[in-house]
């Protein structure tokens, strides 16, 4: 896996477009296997309806929430028992914009524990928001090339990856914007942000597969800090 990642060309930004990179070590893929993992692929199309839902859910009227609040929403989501996660998700498809009663405090924390629930389901399914290859570039590659950064490598995601991604991103600054007056003890940190949204974007195998560290010192500081910025 490590061997696979590092032979590909660094994708490099080139006037704002991704330069693709060099596919001559990648093995032959049968037209049908890459058929039917389109078909299969929930970001194909762009950025996934009940994904979009979710974060409309959880962006509007935000501002109405009590940082202390709104920090809780992201703590706490998690912990939920009493969703049945199978049929929310059957009742997104009907939702045009954003679920009803968005501006409450528990639709919202509904939405952050549907939206981490949908994409942990599509990295366990084999379609991370995150594909493996992404992940070791921003962890390995800045190693050997400390300029590298976590730009750099998703500037190759497929279109509808890397719009889910920055709009993930957006949702996150928001939230923390939202908490900058707020108490120390009431904020969320980007930090805290990466380290709850990585797993859920990232394959359960590669993070498994980056023993620990990698994870924790190289592809964690690197996600936050790109969450943090507008540009690298």
């Amino acid at each position: 896996m490590l061997e696979q990642a590092l032979s590909t060309t660094d994708p490099q930004m080139n006037g704002g477009r991704a330069v693709k990179p060099n596919h001559q070590h990648r093995r032959a893929v049968n037209p049908g296997e890459c058929a039917h993992r389109r078909r299969r692929d929930p970001f194909v199309r762009g950025v996934p309806h009940s994904v979009r839902v979710l974060i409309n859910t959880i962006y509007c009227d935000a501002s109405l929430i009590p940082p202390a609040a709104l920090r809780d929403l992201f703590r706490q989501s998690l912990a939920l028992t009493e969703i049945d996660a199978d049929l929310e998700f059957a009742k997104l498809a009907s939702v045009p914009e954003m679920l009803p009663d968005a501006s409450k405090a528990q639709t919202k924390r509904k939405a952050v524990f549907l939206l981490a629930r949908w994409l942990a389901n599509a990295a366990s399914k084999g379609c991370p928001l995150l594909p493996n290859c992404v992940a070791w570039n921003a962890s390995i590659r800045s190693t050997t090339h400390p300029s590298y950064s976590f730009w750099e490598s998703i500037s190759d995601l497929d279109h509808g990856r890397f719009l889910t991604l920055m709009s993930l991103r957006r949702l996150c600054r928001r939230v923390i914007a939202l908490q900058r007056d707020a108490p120390l003890r009431d904020q969320l940190t980007f930090d805290e942000l990466a380290a709850g949204l990585a797993p859920l974007i990232v394959a359960k195998l590669c993070r498994e597969q980056m023993r620990g560290t990698v994870y924790t010192q190289l592809f964690l500081p690197k996600f936050a800090r790109w969450l943090t910025t507008y540009s690298e």
